[in-house]
């Protein structure tokens, strides 16, 4: 006769099948609104900005949302709209000056350190979206670069899990979040390298090294973002940002590394003068 499971071991089969499912669902979705472009993908991320801003306000105010709540999910819509029509200037505004003016609220009726945390919230939601948006809107290299950053946060994070599950050993900063370790780190760097160096063929870049080391760094970025979101998920006593994705928690929990890539790349092509796809081509 066979032993029946473990109550353990299947819950964790459990948990890890309906991640599987919720990802076989969401992958197609965005996927299919990226390759659509704009309006498509603008309205894809402004939803999920909102909910990123919704998500925050709860965690840092005891799960409370409020006016305050809604208006950061508001600004943080608006703003990436705003870009997917070409007014990148005016959504940057929107969020600066929205954002400070939702922190002096929150500040002014709760705390200052609600206040903070309200203004934090608005730019952590709007501004990595807004770079999504418009890093797409880039009719030569858009497609392409949103593409590799996709797969190589979710090539980072799925390296990581797998690397820290079957090595184990240290941890890397357990203060902050006990389950990732150094092996994990390694992994998701490799995974990394892995998806820069293969985006640099599939782009034809004379020189895939390039690529294939900013993968790196940016794998360094992708771990820093999940061990942000994970500190202040500590610091409020809170597990997941939400239970929106069947799972895996809420959006925060799933796009916490792509946050910070997301930036960097953004800022690489604004100081740069392009996407390292495009500033590297042929």
């Amino acid at each position: 006769m066979t032993s029946p499971a473990a109550p353990g071991a299947t819950s964790a089969a459990h948990s890890l099948a309906r991640r599987i499912v919720a990802a076989l669902i969401m992958m197609p979705v965005v996927l299919g609104a990226l390759w659509l472009g704009h309006p498509y993908w603008t309205i894809l991320v402004a939803i999920a900005a909102g909910m990123m801003a919704w998500e925050w306000r709860r965690l840092t105010a005891a799960g409370a949302v409020g006016a305050i709540g809604w208006a950061m999910m508001a600004l943080a819509a608006l703003a990436v709209l705003l870009t997917g029509f070409g007014e990148v200037r005016l959504a940057l505004w929107v969020l600066g000056v929205g954002g400070s003016l939702l922190g002096l609220a929150a500040g002014l009726g709760e705390s200052p350190a609600g206040g903070g945390w309200a203004w934090l919230g608005t730019l952590y939601a709007g501004l990595p979206s807004l770079a999504l948006v418009w890093l797409r809107d880039d009719p030569a290299s858009g497609l392409a670069t949103l593409l590799w950053l996709l797969f190589l946060v979710w090539a980072i994070d799925t390296a990581a899990y797998a690397a820290g599950k079957l090595i184990g050993g240290p941890k890397l900063v357990p203060r902050i979040s006990p389950s990732k370790t150094w092996a994990g780190l390694a992994g998701g760097a490799a995974g990394a390298a892995i998806i820069g160096y293969l985006a640099a063929r599939w782009t034809g870049l004379p020189d895939p090294w390039l690529l294939t080391g900013l993968s790196l760094l940016l794998a360094l970025a992708e771990q820093a973002g999940d061990l942000f979101e994970s500190a202040v998920k500590r610091r409020f006593g809170v597990k997941d940002s939400s239970g929106l994705i069947p799972g895996h928690g809420g959006i925060l929990d799933r796009v916490d590394g792509l946050v910070a890539v997301a930036l960097i790349v953004a800022g690489f092509a604004l100081w740069g003068g392009g996407s390292p796809l495009a500033v590297w081509a042929p």
